[in-house]
């Protein structure tokens, strides 16, 4: 296994032929399921603490980051 950073700042890993993306590990480790997206209440990428996870939904997901600025909508056209 072997670790780093993805480019929007989230860890990493390699592990059995596959990136995975470290706070979702975590999640899955401690509550034995994987929701369609993990989100970070401390707003910190590299944070793999489940108690600052939760699970959400793209949709929640996508309003939470225009909210926060952290994405930009797509250009119309």
């Amino acid at each position: 296994m072997a670790g780093g950073w993805s480019v929007g700042g989230y860890g990493a890993f390699w592990w059995a032929g596959r990136t995975g993306a470290a706070h979702r590990f975590s999640y899955l480790l401690s509550n034995g399921e994987m929701p369609e997206v993990v989100n970070h209440h401390c707003e910190n990428p590299r944070c793999v603490n489940p108690q600052h996870l939760y699970e959400s939904t793209t949709a929640e997901h996508l309003e939470r980051s225009m909210a926060m600025a952290h994405a930009v909508p797509p250009a119309l056209g």
